[in-house]
Protein backbone atom coordinates (compact mmCIF):
# COMPACT_ATOMS: atom_id res chain seq x y z
CA UNK A 1 0.00 0.00 0.00
CA UNK A 2 1.37 3.40 -0.98
CA UNK A 3 2.08 5.98 1.68
CA UNK A 4 1.56 8.95 -0.63
CA UNK A 5 -1.07 10.16 -3.10
CA UNK A 6 -0.80 12.58 -5.97
CA UNK A 7 -0.50 16.14 -4.70
CA UNK A 8 0.63 15.17 -1.19
CA UNK A 9 3.21 17.21 0.65
CA UNK A 10 5.68 14.70 2.02
CA UNK A 11 8.77 14.60 4.21
CA UNK A 12 11.82 12.77 2.88
CA UNK A 13 12.98 10.46 5.70
CA UNK A 14 15.77 8.51 3.99
CA UNK A 15 18.92 9.32 2.06
CA UNK A 16 21.18 12.40 2.09
CA UNK A 17 18.16 14.68 1.46
CA UNK A 18 16.29 13.50 4.58
CA UNK A 19 14.30 16.34 6.10
CA UNK A 20 13.38 17.94 2.78
CA UNK A 21 9.72 18.67 2.07
CA UNK A 22 8.50 17.76 -1.42
CA UNK A 23 5.27 17.61 -3.38
CA UNK A 24 4.35 14.34 -5.07
CA UNK A 25 3.51 15.27 -8.67
CA UNK A 26 2.89 11.92 -10.32
CA UNK A 27 3.95 8.30 -10.21
CA UNK A 28 6.92 7.36 -12.35
CA UNK A 29 6.54 3.93 -13.90
CA UNK A 30 9.84 4.02 -15.79
CA UNK A 31 12.86 5.42 -13.91
CA UNK A 32 13.86 8.73 -15.58
CA UNK A 33 17.53 7.90 -15.25
CA UNK A 34 19.63 4.76 -15.06
CA UNK A 35 20.81 5.66 -11.57
CA UNK A 36 17.21 5.91 -10.35
CA UNK A 37 16.71 2.23 -11.05
CA UNK A 38 18.55 1.55 -7.79
CA UNK A 39 15.59 3.08 -5.89
CA UNK A 40 12.84 0.79 -4.68
CA UNK A 41 9.57 1.28 -6.59
CA UNK A 42 6.98 2.71 -6.64
CA UNK A 43 8.59 6.06 -7.42
CA UNK A 44 7.22 9.58 -7.37
CA UNK A 45 8.21 12.52 -9.51
CA UNK A 46 8.64 15.36 -7.03
CA UNK A 47 8.96 19.14 -7.29
CA UNK A 48 12.64 19.35 -6.42
CA UNK A 49 15.86 17.50 -7.05
CA UNK A 50 17.01 15.14 -4.32
CA UNK A 51 20.31 13.39 -3.72
CA UNK A 52 20.39 9.59 -3.45
CA UNK A 53 23.25 7.20 -2.75
CA UNK A 54 24.12 4.29 -5.02
CA UNK A 55 24.60 0.74 -3.64
CA UNK A 56 28.05 0.56 -5.19
CA UNK A 57 29.05 3.96 -3.78
CA UNK A 58 28.69 7.52 -4.97
CA UNK A 59 25.43 9.39 -5.44
CA UNK A 60 23.16 11.04 -7.99
CA UNK A 61 20.63 13.88 -8.04
CA UNK A 62 17.17 13.45 -9.51
CA UNK A 63 13.67 14.90 -8.99
CA UNK A 64 12.32 11.51 -7.95
CA UNK A 65 11.72 9.70 -4.68
CA UNK A 66 10.62 6.18 -3.71
CA UNK A 67 7.31 6.02 -1.89
CA UNK A 68 8.94 4.12 1.01
CA UNK A 69 11.26 7.09 1.67
CA UNK A 70 8.41 9.58 2.02
CA UNK A 71 6.04 10.39 4.87
CA UNK A 72 2.99 12.45 3.84
CA UNK A 73 2.33 15.25 6.28
CA UNK A 74 -0.47 17.33 4.80
CA UNK A 75 -3.12 15.00 6.20
CA UNK A 76 -1.85 14.82 9.80
CA UNK A 77 -4.81 15.79 11.97
CA UNK A 78 -3.46 17.36 15.15
CA UNK A 79 -7.02 17.51 16.52
CA UNK A 80 -7.59 13.77 16.20
CA UNK A 81 -9.06 12.59 19.50
CA UNK A 82 -9.77 8.88 20.17
CA UNK A 83 -13.27 8.18 21.41
CA UNK A 84 -11.81 6.26 24.36
CA UNK A 85 -8.67 4.51 25.56
CA UNK A 86 -10.73 2.02 27.51
CA UNK A 87 -13.13 0.61 24.90
CA UNK A 88 -13.32 -3.17 24.50
CA UNK A 89 -10.28 -4.39 22.60
CA UNK A 90 -9.67 -7.32 20.35
CA UNK A 91 -7.80 -10.04 22.17
CA UNK A 92 -4.56 -9.46 20.29
CA UNK A 93 -4.65 -5.73 21.03
CA UNK A 94 -5.16 -6.37 24.72
CA UNK A 95 -2.36 -8.94 24.83
CA UNK A 96 0.04 -6.63 23.01
CA UNK A 97 -0.78 -3.80 25.41
CA UNK A 98 0.42 -5.98 28.29
CA UNK A 99 3.87 -6.58 26.76
CA UNK A 100 6.67 -4.20 27.77
CA UNK A 101 9.65 -5.54 25.83
CA UNK A 102 10.07 -3.96 22.41
CA UNK A 103 11.51 -7.04 20.71
CA UNK A 104 8.86 -9.37 22.14
CA UNK A 105 6.04 -6.96 21.23
CA UNK A 106 7.18 -6.87 17.60
CA UNK A 107 7.42 -10.68 17.58
CA UNK A 108 3.84 -10.95 18.81
CA UNK A 109 2.66 -8.39 16.24
CA UNK A 110 4.22 -10.51 13.49
CA UNK A 111 2.62 -13.71 14.80
CA UNK A 112 -0.83 -12.12 14.99
CA UNK A 113 -0.45 -10.58 11.53
CA UNK A 114 0.48 -13.95 10.05
CA UNK A 115 -2.39 -15.70 11.83
CA UNK A 116 -0.10 -17.81 14.02
CA UNK A 117 -2.33 -17.34 17.05
CA UNK A 118 -1.35 -20.54 18.85
CA UNK A 119 2.31 -19.51 18.90
CA UNK A 120 1.37 -16.03 20.10
CA UNK A 121 -0.84 -17.48 22.83
CA UNK A 122 2.01 -19.76 23.94
CA UNK A 123 4.27 -16.74 24.35
CA UNK A 124 1.65 -14.89 26.37
CA UNK A 125 0.74 -17.93 28.51
CA UNK A 126 4.39 -18.14 29.56
CA UNK A 127 4.22 -14.41 30.41
CA UNK A 128 6.34 -13.68 27.38
CA UNK A 129 9.60 -15.27 28.46
CA UNK A 130 10.90 -16.45 31.79
CA UNK A 131 13.15 -14.33 33.95
CA UNK A 132 16.10 -16.62 33.23
CA UNK A 133 15.45 -16.54 29.47
CA UNK A 134 15.15 -12.75 29.57
CA UNK A 135 18.49 -12.45 31.33
CA UNK A 136 20.04 -14.82 28.80
CA UNK A 137 18.75 -12.73 25.89
CA UNK A 138 19.99 -9.53 27.48
CA UNK A 139 23.42 -11.10 27.87
CA UNK A 140 23.34 -12.09 24.21
CA UNK A 141 22.60 -8.52 23.07
CA UNK A 142 21.55 -5.41 25.06
CA UNK A 143 18.82 -4.65 22.49
CA UNK A 144 16.68 -7.28 24.21
CA UNK A 145 16.61 -5.04 27.29
CA UNK A 146 14.44 -2.46 25.52
CA UNK A 147 11.17 -1.98 27.41
CA UNK A 148 11.76 -4.69 30.01
CA UNK A 149 12.50 -2.14 32.71
CA UNK A 150 9.44 0.05 32.22
CA UNK A 151 7.21 0.16 35.31
CA UNK A 152 4.21 -2.16 35.28
CA UNK A 153 0.84 -0.69 34.34
CA UNK A 154 -1.54 -0.29 37.24
CA UNK A 155 -5.00 -1.87 37.39
CA UNK A 156 -7.04 -0.67 34.37
CA UNK A 157 -4.12 1.44 33.14
CA UNK A 158 -3.14 1.20 29.46
CA UNK A 159 -0.16 2.27 27.37
CA UNK A 160 -1.30 4.79 24.74
CA UNK A 161 2.05 5.63 23.07
CA UNK A 162 5.74 4.79 23.16
CA UNK A 163 9.00 5.94 21.59
CA UNK A 164 11.95 3.59 21.22
CA UNK A 165 15.48 4.74 20.36
CA UNK A 166 18.22 2.60 18.85
CA UNK A 167 20.61 3.10 21.74
CA UNK A 168 22.76 0.22 22.95
CA UNK A 169 19.92 -1.02 25.13
CA UNK A 170 17.08 0.11 22.80
CA UNK A 171 15.55 2.31 25.51
CA UNK A 172 11.81 3.00 25.55
CA UNK A 173 9.69 5.76 27.06
CA UNK A 174 5.89 5.43 27.26
CA UNK A 175 2.71 7.26 28.14
CA UNK A 176 0.21 5.44 30.37
CA UNK A 177 -3.43 6.44 30.85
CA UNK A 178 -5.93 5.47 33.55
CA UNK A 179 -9.55 6.49 34.17
CA UNK A 180 -9.87 7.51 37.80
CA UNK A 181 -12.69 9.37 39.59
CA UNK A 182 -14.18 10.92 36.48
CA UNK A 183 -10.94 12.03 34.80
CA UNK A 184 -8.19 10.42 32.74
CA UNK A 185 -4.80 10.57 34.43
CA UNK A 186 -1.64 10.35 32.34
CA UNK A 187 1.95 9.65 33.27
CA UNK A 188 5.08 9.48 31.13
CA UNK A 189 7.43 6.68 32.21
CA UNK A 190 10.94 5.56 31.29
CA UNK A 191 13.22 2.65 32.19
CA UNK A 192 15.36 4.69 34.60
CA UNK A 193 12.88 5.67 37.33
CA UNK A 194 12.36 9.07 35.71
CA UNK A 195 16.05 9.98 35.48
CA UNK A 196 15.79 10.88 31.78
CA UNK A 197 12.92 13.36 32.10
CA UNK A 198 13.28 17.09 31.48
CA UNK A 199 9.74 18.38 32.03
CA UNK A 200 6.29 17.74 33.45
CA UNK A 201 5.43 14.03 33.30
CA UNK A 202 1.84 13.96 34.55
CA UNK A 203 -1.42 15.56 33.47
CA UNK A 204 -5.13 14.82 33.41
CA UNK A 205 -8.13 15.51 31.20
CA UNK A 206 -11.83 14.78 31.00
CA UNK A 207 -11.58 13.52 27.42
CA UNK A 208 -8.74 11.69 25.63
CA UNK A 209 -5.94 13.95 24.44
CA UNK A 210 -5.74 15.13 20.86
CA UNK A 211 -2.77 13.96 18.81
CA UNK A 212 -1.15 17.37 19.20
CA UNK A 213 -1.67 17.37 22.97
CA UNK A 214 -0.21 13.89 23.29
CA UNK A 215 2.91 14.89 21.35
CA UNK A 216 3.30 18.04 23.47
CA UNK A 217 3.06 16.04 26.70
CA UNK A 218 5.45 13.31 25.56
CA UNK A 219 8.11 15.50 23.92
CA UNK A 220 8.09 18.01 26.77
CA UNK A 221 8.54 15.34 29.45
CA UNK A 222 11.02 13.19 27.57
CA UNK A 223 13.60 15.29 25.64
CA UNK A 224 13.78 13.39 22.33
CA UNK A 225 15.35 16.38 20.55
CA UNK A 226 18.15 16.62 23.14
CA UNK A 227 18.79 12.87 22.90
CA UNK A 228 19.12 13.13 19.11
CA UNK A 229 21.34 16.23 19.23
CA UNK A 230 23.59 14.62 21.83
CA UNK A 231 24.14 11.63 19.53
CA UNK A 232 24.14 13.23 16.08
CA UNK A 233 24.53 17.00 16.36
CA UNK A 234 22.39 18.46 13.58
CA UNK A 235 22.51 15.34 11.37
CA UNK A 236 18.81 15.03 10.54
CA UNK A 237 19.13 11.86 8.47
CA UNK A 238 20.80 9.92 11.29
CA UNK A 239 18.32 11.32 13.82
CA UNK A 240 15.28 10.19 11.82
CA UNK A 241 16.70 6.68 11.63
CA UNK A 242 17.40 6.52 15.38
CA UNK A 243 13.86 6.35 16.77
CA UNK A 244 10.44 4.79 16.25
CA UNK A 245 7.19 6.17 17.67
CA UNK A 246 4.17 3.87 18.08
CA UNK A 247 0.58 4.15 19.26
CA UNK A 248 -2.52 1.97 18.94
CA UNK A 249 -4.70 5.06 19.40
CA UNK A 250 -2.90 7.64 17.25
CA UNK A 251 -1.95 6.19 13.82
CA UNK A 252 -0.06 9.37 12.85
CA UNK A 253 1.99 9.66 16.03
CA UNK A 254 5.19 8.49 14.34
CA UNK A 255 4.67 10.82 11.37
CA UNK A 256 4.06 13.77 13.67
CA UNK A 257 7.20 13.04 15.69
CA UNK A 258 9.26 12.89 12.49
CA UNK A 259 7.80 16.17 11.32
CA UNK A 260 8.63 17.87 14.62
CA UNK A 261 12.16 16.45 14.63
CA UNK A 262 12.67 17.71 11.07
CA UNK A 263 11.37 21.17 11.98
CA UNK A 264 13.60 21.30 15.06
CA UNK A 265 16.77 20.31 13.23
CA UNK A 266 16.03 22.61 10.29
CA UNK A 267 15.64 25.52 12.73
CA UNK A 268 18.85 24.54 14.56
CA UNK A 269 20.76 24.32 11.29
CA UNK A 270 19.48 27.75 10.22
CA UNK A 271 20.45 29.22 13.61
CA UNK A 272 23.98 27.88 13.23
CA UNK A 273 24.26 29.38 9.77
CA UNK A 274 23.11 32.78 11.06
CA UNK A 275 25.59 32.63 13.94
CA UNK A 276 28.51 31.86 11.59
CA UNK A 277 30.19 35.09 10.36
CA UNK A 278 30.09 35.50 6.60
CA UNK A 279 33.45 35.38 4.82
CA UNK A 280 34.55 38.69 3.27
CA UNK A 281 37.67 37.31 1.62
CA UNK A 282 39.79 39.29 4.10
CA UNK A 283 41.41 38.08 7.31
CA UNK A 284 39.07 38.62 10.23
CA UNK A 285 40.00 41.33 12.71
CA UNK A 286 40.93 39.86 16.09
CA UNK A 287 39.06 41.03 19.17
CA UNK A 288 40.73 43.02 21.96
CA UNK A 289 40.78 39.89 24.14
CA UNK A 290 42.55 37.94 21.40
CA UNK A 291 45.14 40.71 20.96
CA UNK A 292 45.86 40.82 24.70
CA UNK A 293 46.21 37.03 24.79
CA UNK A 294 48.61 37.03 21.82
CA UNK A 295 50.70 39.84 23.33
CA UNK A 296 50.88 38.10 26.70
CA UNK A 297 51.98 34.85 25.09
CA UNK A 298 54.63 36.72 23.07
CA UNK A 299 56.06 38.49 26.12
CA UNK A 300 56.16 35.25 28.14
CA UNK A 301 57.97 33.52 25.29
CA UNK A 302 60.52 36.34 24.96
CA UNK A 303 61.08 36.44 28.72
CA UNK A 304 61.83 32.73 28.73
CA UNK A 305 64.27 33.12 25.82
CA UNK A 306 66.00 36.05 27.55
CA UNK A 307 66.46 34.11 30.77
CA UNK A 308 67.97 31.23 28.81
CA UNK A 309 70.45 33.58 27.08
CA UNK A 310 71.50 35.17 30.36
CA UNK A 311 72.13 31.75 31.91
CA UNK A 312 74.22 30.75 28.90
CA UNK A 313 76.33 33.91 29.20
CA UNK A 314 76.87 33.40 32.92
CA UNK A 315 77.95 29.80 32.36
CA UNK A 316 80.36 30.86 29.60
CA UNK A 317 81.81 34.00 31.15
CA UNK A 318 81.34 33.38 34.83
CA UNK A 319 84.32 35.56 35.96
CA UNK A 320 82.90 38.52 34.07
CA UNK A 321 79.43 38.27 35.53
CA UNK A 322 80.45 37.06 38.96
CA UNK A 323 80.01 39.46 41.85
CA UNK A 324 82.91 37.81 43.72
CA UNK A 325 86.41 39.34 43.40
CA UNK A 326 88.88 37.42 41.20
CA UNK A 327 90.97 34.85 43.03
CA UNK A 328 94.72 35.41 43.53
CA UNK A 329 95.56 32.65 41.08
CA UNK A 330 94.04 34.68 38.31
CA UNK A 331 96.01 37.84 38.99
Amino acid sequence: MNRCNKGDTALVVEGPSAGTLVICIEKVHAPPACNARSLQPPLWKVDRRLRWTLPEGGSFVQAVAPDCALVPINDIDLNLRPSSYFRPQRLEQYLLSQVKGGVLKRKLQTLFKEGRHSEAQALVDSKGISENDRKALEALHPMFMGGNYLPDTEHREVEIARIQIKSTTYDIASVFAKFDKGVIRYRVVDEYDGATFAGKTKTRSEKPLTLGELADLFLTAWPLMDVLEMNFGVDLRASLEFFLAESDFYPDFDRLCRLRVSQHFTDRSNDMKRDTPKSTGQPSKPSDEELVEKLTNYMEKKATELQAKRKHLRDTFSPVFSNDPPSDSNK
